[in-house]
């Protein structure tokens, strides 16, 4: 009986401390568009933790409290970017972490995070420099193409005024 309960405790122990809280940090955002409850924090393409709650600061800024993987240390000097995940605006957020041996600690506030707009419904509502600049290339590109089939419609009338004679 004895041994029966030792062997309980020890698997119970075990159980405990492999399910070990989520470490908690801060990030600041200047705008939480997109970010929800659940919002994934991945670094190299593998999900760490995710976002659990904001909340709006006096100043303005949107504090994000996220929960990541308790066996992740996140080093100072770490990038936070909030990028977008798929067509109707929802968000991701990005970490890029850095080689430094001194690392955050839990509930500090880590960094502000940059945002990042790649995503298509962001490209719609681009600023004008950068839409300038897109419909320049698009304007080279356009007339790259009508040279191209004036020069096929050319041979083209070449090639049936040889074959006609």
């Amino acid at each position: 009986m004895l041994y029966r309960k030792l062997i309980i405790i020890t698997i119970l122990s075990v159980l405990i401390i492999s399910c070990k809280k989520p470490t908690k940090y801060y990030i600041l955002v200047n705008d939480a568009t997109g970010l929800t409850k659940w919002t994934e924090v991945n670094a190299n393409g593998v999900k760490i933790g995710e976002l659990k709650k904001l909340g709006l600061r006096s100043d303005g800024k949107v504090w994000c409290l996220l929960y990541i993987d308790n066996q992740i240390k996140i080093p100072k000097g770490t990038k936070f970017y909030i990028e977008p995940s798929g067509l109707l605006g929802n968000k991701n957020i990005r970490v890029e972490l850095i080689n430094n041996d001194v690392y955050y600690l839990p509930n500090d506030t880590i960094a502000t995070a940059e945002i990042i707009q790649r995503g298509l419904l962001e490209s719609l509502t681009m600023d004008s420099t950068k839409r300038a600049q897109l419909d320049s290339l698009g304007g080279v590109m356009l007339e790259s193409f009508v040279k191209i089939v004036e020069t096929l419609a050319a041979d083209s009338i070449k090639i049936d005024s040889a074959h006609s004679h």
